[in-house]
């Protein structure tokens, strides 16, 4: 029976943990980030919707709460599968081994009762003076050693079994308390998932009626975006040109004809091998808004475009470096306020709608460094915008950072 639980076991972790493999363990460390990620949504929805609560922003915050709360859930009805089945185990271990103890007690006692009638007859002398020979009475004598011995070691299996028992009833007991926590907790989430549910229909009713100013909003971002944009191009077509003419008179120079003709791509020349690696450029947020095309899954006739992502965070956060490299520009676009550019070999980052920028032109940053603070708009979200790009290319930022 206990290696039919242990079996059921092993057939509920094999259905339940996908290819890549999540013990508890996994499981544990899966929850604490999304409570955390879920902390971050609620604490910068907080910040917002006093100010800007009918807004596409605050629903997207919503929406990735919500979804963060679902994943919760889910991760905390696997552990309470796990837990429900490591119960059975521990129960059938007890089970065993209360049996186990009841039978070296029985053996136990048997033998306690025949030493009691060998006492009481004097059946050991007995035993020992009517051996027929010298020899027998060696062996006799050293059979009642070994059954001594026996008895001793019966003894001590006994007390090891109940201590070892002791353990699994105590083990038994926190798992129990642990499922206790885990239920609570579950049904806390549940609970505040319906909360979520019920603020985003509302929202979304609201702003089904504001598509026009919603569009028109739209419209005036994405000016401002391909403004940027420009400035972004022309400063690479600026990097390319000063570049050539370094190298041009470089090759002039006998000297440092040997020397690499263009020392900007020593400086993140790297950039590349850290694709879901790289540290977020704030220490505190969440993505709003995705990069590419998307239609809005809830609001018909409504679409956005990014040529990067859009994160949220908390007000005077600071901007940081992904990777070392060199600021190719300090860039002043009505409606982003400030942005940087900055340059990691053949690959450059953009940090977009920054209030005060802490770097210039031409530095050497390294990662990590600070370029400045997020700006907050009139109408109090602070979030700004990051791109990648390859060359020319525009590449999504989200794979390329690693977990907050």
């Amino acid at each position: 029976m206990r290696w039919n639980r242990i079996l059921t076991l092993v057939a509920l972790v094999a259905i339940l943990i996908p290819a890549g493999g999540q013990s508890r363990k996994d499981l544990e460390a899966k929850r604490k980030a999304n409570k955390r990620e879920i902390e971050i949504a609620r604490r910068i929805l907080s910040e917002t919707t006093s100010r800007r609560s009918e807004s596409l922003e605050t629903l997207t915050l919503l929406e990735q709460q919500i979804e963060q709360r679902k994943n919760l859930i889910d991760g905390l009805g696997m552990e309470l599968t796990l837990i429900d089945a490591e119960i059975d185990v521990a129960n059938e271990d007890i089970a065993a081994l209360n049996r186990e103890i009841d039978e070296l007690k029985e053996e136990f006692s048997t033998l306690l009762y025949q030493a009691y009638k060998m006492r009481k007859k004097n059946s050991v002398l007995y035993f020992m003076l009517s051996s027929t020979s010298f020899n027998q009475a060696i062996k006799r004598m050293h059979f009642i050693r070994d059954l001594v011995s026996y008895r001793k070691k019966q003894l001590r299996l006994i007390v090891d079994k109940q201590k070892e028992n002791s353990g699994n009833i105590f083990r038994l007991i926190r798992k129990k308390n642990s499922k206790l926590s885990l239920v609570n907790q579950r049904r806390n989430e549940m609970s505040k998932l319906e909360g979520d549910q019920e603020d985003m229909k509302n929202l979304v009713e609201v702003l089904k009626g504001k598509e026009e100013e919603l569009k028109k909003e739209l419209q005036e971002k994405r000016r401002i975006e391909r403004e940027l944009d420009k400035a972004i191009q022309r400063a690479m077509r600026e990097e390319i040109e000063r570049s050539k003419r370094i190298a041009e008179t470089r090759r002039k120079d006998r000297n440092t004809r040997n020397e690499a003709t263009d020392i900007d791509k020593v400086i993140g020349s790297n950039f590349g091998e850290n694709k879901g690696a790289l540290p977020w450029p704030v220490s505190y947020g969440y993505i709003s808004e995705p990069f590419g095309k998307h239609k809005h899954p809830r609001i018909k006739n409504i679409t956005t475009e990014n040529n990067g992502v859009n994160i949220a965070t908390r007000d005077g956060e600071y901007v940081k470096a992904v990777f070392e490299g060199k600021v190719s520009a300090v860039l002043q676009v009505p409606g982003m306020k400030n942005s940087v550019l900055m340059k990691h070999g053949g690959y450059y980052t953009v940090y977009a709608n920054l209030d005060d920028v802490e770097v210039k032109s031409g530095q050497e940053v390294k990662r990590g460094e600070r370029l400045g603070i997020v700006k907050r708009d009139a109408r109090g979200l602070s979030e700004f915008h990051f791109e990648i790009w390859k060359g020319s290319t525009k590449l999504d930022p989200a794979p390329w950072l690693g977990r907050l």
